[in-house]
């Protein structure tokens, strides 16, 4: 039963890891679009299907799966070095909701010039943001769900906005 319990819980992680991977980081270029559109007010709901839809699904997955490794491979190195990473890397979403098509090394660089000097700006941002991350533990995520992290990803986005025309 052991044994059972132990390989079910094995391919229930490969499950997990392949959602993510395949599914989950898509849709997180998906709800950059709808933001980046929203923003135009011209954002519907649809847009959270766009890199599905718009042939760049297979380059979106690569790079979203190549920044997750650069971050975790960097946070085992050392922590500190790890969040400046994700810092460095977190404007790569909104880079491919504009462009599916969009290099890897291109992404890359770009998240990087764009984050130059505004890590500290990034970092304050999620910070004022502690509040609602625990009024919406407290709620069991409806505070999430409903507010705050549709808050948080608009916030996001106009710092893209922002950080894209200043460069």
């Amino acid at each position: 039963m052991h044994a059972f319990l132990q390989s079910s819980g094995g391919v229930l992680s490969i499950i997990l890891t392949a959602l993510r991977i395949f599914v989950f980081q898509v849709f997180e270029i998906g709800g950059s679009k709808y933001f980046l559109n929203n923003a135009k007010d011209e954002g519907e709901i649809k847009d959270i299907l766009y890199p599905f839809q718009s042939g760049g699904y297979w380059n979106v997955v690569q790079i979203q799966f190549v920044r997750q490794v650069y971050i975790a491979l960097w946070g085992i190195l050392f922590i500190i070095p790890g969040i400046v990473k994700s810092y460095e890397y977190c404007m790569i979403p909104h880079l491919l909701a504009d462009d599916p098509q969009l290099s890897k090394k291109d992404a890359f660089r770009i998240s990087k010039e764009m984050m130059k000097g505004n890590k500290w700006k990034k970092f304050t941002m999620d910070m004022s943001f502690i509040g609602w991350e625990l009024l919406s533990a407290f709620t069991a995520g409806i505070t999430g769900v409903l507010y705050s992290t549709p808050y948080y990803m608009a916030t996001k986005t106009e710092l893209y906005s922002v950080l894209k025309e200043e460069r």
